[in-house]
């Protein structure tokens, strides 16, 4: 982190920047509602496609390593690279310890600074607050859809791979008759 950010602020970002990413996307819109709220879905896009990249932790990751970090900023586009990527994410990791938060990138992305990620009222006051809840439900929506859709996944690729089986074994029953 640059020198200009507090103590206070290195704190308060460290604590952030732990938090699972559907909790740091949260953080970024509430902090950022008036000035990136047309970027809303675009923010649930990335917060998702963390949780897709992130193998181990998914939906409870807070951080991709610098590979998958890669395989982010390629998916939107922005192949580099490794010594490009490596100056990139120098810029995005703004604490400095060799992985990408969210919001980490979302601050980088949107051109925002740890200070203001750190001390921007939550909810741009009452008047958003209904707005925000929408999206809350909506975020929780989709993931709840996109774990479905997961389960679902695994369930009928299980189901060709025993119809895989089936069909060889009646093959073979078929072929001694």
């Amino acid at each position: 982190m640059a020198s200009a950010i507090s103590e206070k602020d290195k704190k308060k970002f460290s604590e952030l920047t732990r938090m699972p990413y559907a909790e740091q996307a949260k953080w970024f819109l509430n902090g950022f509602w008036k000035t990136h709220e047309k970027e809303a879905e675009s923010v649930w896009k990335f917060t998702h496609k963390f949780i897709e990249l992130d193998e181990k932790k998914k939906k409870q990751g807070n951080e991709l390593e610098e590979f998958m970090a890669h395989k982010f900023l390629e998916s939107l586009g922005e192949t580099l690279t490794i010594v490009e990527l490596r100056a990139k994410l120098r810029k995005i990791d703004m604490d400095a310890n060799g992985k990408m938060a969210l919001l980490e990138y979302l601050l980088f992305r949107f051109n925002e600074s740890v200070g203001a990620a750190c001390n921007n009222p939550q909810g741009g006051g009452p008047e958003h607050q209904k707005q925000m809840d929408a999206a809350a439900k909506l975020l929780e929506e989709l993931s709840n859809a996109l774990t479905a859709l997961q389960q679902q996944l695994e369930e009928q690729k299980k189901a060709e791979e025993n119809q895989e089986s089936i069909g060889c074994t009646t093959t073979g029953i078929i072929r001694t008759e």
